[in-house]
């Protein structure tokens, strides 16, 4: 059981990086090939991952990461936030995913750092950026090295809600 702000969650949570990539190349997800993306952090309800842009694929003209690339990291970063809560989840749907596009990204790598909102028993995982600084999914063009204090002077490139439906303890 995991605890969100004194919420408790069901299932177990999947928390290691390495058991969620493995995780990932077993179900059929979105267009980020393997091995451009890392996961620099996987706790209870928090998450980072890091794409490696690859401007044969990841790039618009104009030298802009893609949209559909950044909506795919959001959503893996939810899916991801979701079996930190309820473990293993294929058969967890998007039922929402919103993204806010706030600045042009850098041709860099691309950062999403998540935490859950909310998980319990009414089956509705919930993300989403708020005015509190460390909620919700952000995404960011990050050139080096992740660095946590320097990254509250950050802006985001976007800004992402997410509602992710998640089957009956059974069906898990």
């Amino acid at each position: 059981m995991a605890d969100f702000g004194g919420r408790k969650t069901l299932g177990p949570s999947l928390t290691s990086a390495e058991e969620f990539l493995n995780f990932c190349k077993d179900v059929p997800f979105n267009g980020i090939p393997a091995g451009s993306l890392t996961v620099e952090e996987m706790l209870e309800g928090q998450i980072r991952l890091r794409l490696r842009v690859d401007a044969s694929q990841h790039l618009r003209p104009g030298g802009t990461i893609s949209g559909p690339v950044m909506f795919a990291l959001a959503d893996l970063a939810m899916w991801g936030l979701v079996m930190t809560a309820y473990g293993p989840a294929p058969m967890a749907v998007t039922s929402n995913l919103s993204i806010d596009f706030l600045q042009k990204p850098d041709p860099v790598d691309l950062v999403v750092v998540g935490k859950l909102l909310r998980g319990g028993r009414s089956r509705l995982a919930f993300g989403s950026l708020s005015s509190a600084r460390g909620l919700g999914l952000k995404l960011f063009s990050v050139d080096g090295p992740w660095d946590e204090e320097s990254s509250t002077d950050m802006l985001p490139v976007a800004h992402v809600t997410s509602t992710y439906s998640v089957p009956r303890k059974s069906q898990l």
